[in-house]
């Protein structure tokens, strides 16, 4: 009875163990996908703000849609 209780006993330590191991990488990739998500969000403010000064450049300038085609 005492050999069965070791044996279940060491067999719970293996699984827990494994768990702490999943765990453990489940956590790696989850951090390095923040990473992933902090550069991609820094990129898009960074091409947003591209964006808008262009938009406000082109504005200030004749937009091709308000010119008459040369036709008329």
């Amino acid at each position: 009875m005492a050999q069965d209780s070791e044996k279940h006993i060491a067999e719970l330590q293996s699984q827990l163990a494994f768990q702490e191991d999943e765990l453990e990488k489940m956590h790696d990739a989850l951090y390095q996908q923040q990473l992933r998500m902090d550069a991609i969000d820094l990129q898009l403010k960074r091409i947003s703000e591209q964006y808008k000064t262009l938009a406000e450049n082109q504005s200030d300038s004749a937009a091709p849609t308000e010119e008459k085609p040369p036709h008329y």
